[in-house]
């Protein structure tokens, strides 16, 4: 069950109900899924979670962790870089 995954989301809009519309920039840290990954699977490689950014159609993968803390701390750090709330 994918809903019950750990997520924050910062972005540059203000509006009133958190809508994100297009154009707008956001950045997205969740908690991967785990698929039955092996630890020596390259594409799993330790990591838990991971941020995203988000402009307009487009997306990329910005930064990946290992621990929920990492995560937290990485998605401020991008957050403040990015000047999303």
């Amino acid at each position: 069950m994918l809903d019950d995954r750990w997520q924050l989301i910062s972005r540059n809009t203000d509006d009133l109900f958190g809508i994100i519309r297009d154009g707008a920039t956001w950045l997205s840290t969740v908690e991967l899924p785990n698929f039955g990954f092996k630890e020596d699977d390259p594409r799993h490689a330790g990591y838990q979670y991971e941020s995203c950014i988000f402009i307009g159609n487009d997306s990329e993968v910005l930064q990946r962790y290992r621990t929920k803390n990492e995560a937290i701390e990485g998605h401020a750090n991008l957050a403040k870089k990015f000047n999303l709330r």
